[in-house]
């Protein structure tokens, strides 16, 4: 079974690629009762929020997903995502530096943080 045992580096993966039926699962747009212990039905209704635009609501999803699996830096790298599409580049850093101090080499990680440091530094120089 794909998505037996909750895996949610897996699973964010799989979904993210389309490469999983949800629907074959029972997972739909609606949050069951299972959810509280499995992130992936917040996780499809989270890029679903996503694909849709709606990051706010996304990202609403995406904490309940990291409630339940808080050591996923997939989740933590969805968020920073979604906060930098929101130009909330305090929050994005955040979540990269929390990220780095599990997977120090983690080489994509690093890059997104200093574009995100620079993107930071230059809207807080510009006069408002």
């Amino acid at each position: 079974d794909q998505l037996a045992g909750g895996n949610a580096s897996k699973g964010i993966e799989m979904i993210a690629d389309g490469a999983v039926d949800l629907a074959a699962y029972g997972i739909n747009f609606g949050i069951s009762k299972d959810a509280q212990s499995n992130p992936l039905e917040y996780l499809k209704t989270a890029f679903e929020y996503k694909n849709n635009g709606d990051y706010k609501q996304s990202i609403d999803y995406f904490y309940k997903a990291l409630a339940i699996e808080s050591e996923s830096t997939e989740i933590m790298s969805e968020l920073a995502s979604l906060y930098s599409k929101l130009c909330r580049y305090e929050r994005s850093i955040s979540f990269y530096e929390q990220i780095l101090q599990r997977e120090w080499d983690n080489n994509k990680i690093k890059y997104k943080l200093a574009h995100f440091l620079f993107r930071l530094h230059i809207s807080k120089a510009r006069p408002q």
